[in-house]
């Protein structure tokens, strides 16, 4: 099991690779050129559908499908599931601004309703009984959190650098502006796996100063809990004066203080600041187990394949970018087989506008309605006043 499972981890480094690969500048007519081209395309609709096949328990008839578009400023993105007899496909219930993420609640508790709680059960009477709308949902976010144009342009050119390096002894055929690449046998999956592997152990510094200067840091972090704490103390205001929770500015502080206290022992040790520490135990640790790593693949006894085709049609502003990524591996000792497939497109439109919803609820009016909705029903007086 642990050797197909390595195969599979090549794969799925590759497919996230190339898909990382689209970067922001035009590049030659190659491979892993044309995905810098198609990452130029600010207005697109995109699908990605993956279907994972195999006889290891937990992993049979699994399939993934995300959807949805963006025009740069927005991104609407939707996801389909099925897991063996189960389905849940989910429309556009998420939808993603620099400075806010609405989820449609409606639409999730439609898919997801008659599964978890039967079909007798609405959106409606949660609302009626919780006391507030929550067909959508807006969750506040802070400048710098979310790039819908793309990443760093240093990191993508990386990216670029490394699978070149890593394909460099690999056939790559191209037909009509079609470029594919297949890699049989384990042995020369080995090959690719310490290929892809030196690639990016060569390239170690680079990437973690690319992947820090898009971190999410801890003064971003603090900006965010700053938001959402004001929305917390609105709401606890407003409470106090309709309920005459008899809460004076002190209290109100006091709670407020607690409650980040709280937050702070939870996260406290993530160090959001320094993940350059983080980064560099990941690559030491792929560096010490590279040998292995490659020597199980090398190890299979039975049969792995890879390919991988891409293309870039069209003219700018109606361009379209496919990749579809093939593997399958079958190991003779075992019994054991696996087969991924992954499909993307991207379809590049200058009519696509991704609107922010009109109407929603806000996080205040959510704890609001939870005060309101803890008081009523006699749970609110002990956790509320042991605070203070």
């Amino acid at each position: 099991m642990k050797r197909i499972k390595k195969v599979l981890a090549v794969m799925l480094v590759l497919v996230m690779s190339m898909a990382l690969a689209a970067g922001c500048s035009k590049s030659r007519q190659t491979m892993f050129g044309i995905m810098k081209d198609a990452g130029t395309m600010t207005k697109y609709s995109y699908d990605i559908n993956a279907k994972l096949a195999s006889s290891i328990s937990g992993l049979e008839n699994l399939s993934l499908t995300f959807n949805g578009e963006t025009d740069g400023e927005a991104m609407a993105m939707g996801v389909k599931v099925s897991y063996s007899f189960i389905t849940v496909d989910v429309d556009n219930f998420l939808t993603i601004t620099k400075d806010a993420v609405y989820v449609n609640v409606q639409t999730l508790f439609d898919k997801l309703a008659p599964i978890l709680l039967g079909a007798s059960y609405s959106l409606e009477d949660f609302e009626e009984e919780f006391g507030t709308e929550l067909k959508c949902i807006k969750l506040s976010l802070v400048d710098g959190m979310v790039n819908l144009n793309g990443g760093s342009n240093e990191l993508m050119d990386t990216y670029i650098s490394i699978l070149e390096s890593a394909f460099k002894d690999v056939k790559i055929e191209e037909n009509k502006g079609e470029f594919t690449v297949r890699v049989e046998g384990a042995e020369e999956f080995s090959k690719l796996a310490d290929a892809l592997i030196t690639a990016l152990l060569d390239n170690e510094d680079t990437i973690i100063s690319a992947l820090e200067k898009s971190n999410v840091d801890d003064e971003m972090v603090k900006k965010l809990v700053d938001t959402y704490m004001d929305e917390f103390v609105a709401a606890l205001d407003r409470f106090n004066r309709e309920y005459e929770a008899g809460l004076t500015d002190e209290d109100i502080a006091s709670i407020k203080e607690e409650v980040l206290n709280a937050f702070e022992e939870t996260t406290g040790d993530a160090q959001l600041d320094d993940v350059s520490a983080s980064y560099k135990e990941m690559f030491d640790e792929l560096r010490t187990n590279k040998d292995d790593f490659v020597s199980e693949i090398a190890g299979l006894n039975g049969t792995a394949d890879l390919t991988i085709t891409n293309s870039l049609t069209g003219k700018e502003g109606s361009r379209v970018y496919s990749c579809t990524s093939v593997v399958n591996a079958e190991s003779t000792d075992t019994d054991e087989d696996i087969s991924l497939n992954i499909d993307s497109v991207m379809t590049e439109s200058n009519d696509i506008s991704v609107k922010a919803p009109e109407s929603y609820t806000e996080f205040s009016d959510i704890i609001y309605a939870a005060l309101v909705y803890a008081y009523e029903n006699g749970l609110l007086d002990d956790a509320l006043y042991d605070v203070y």
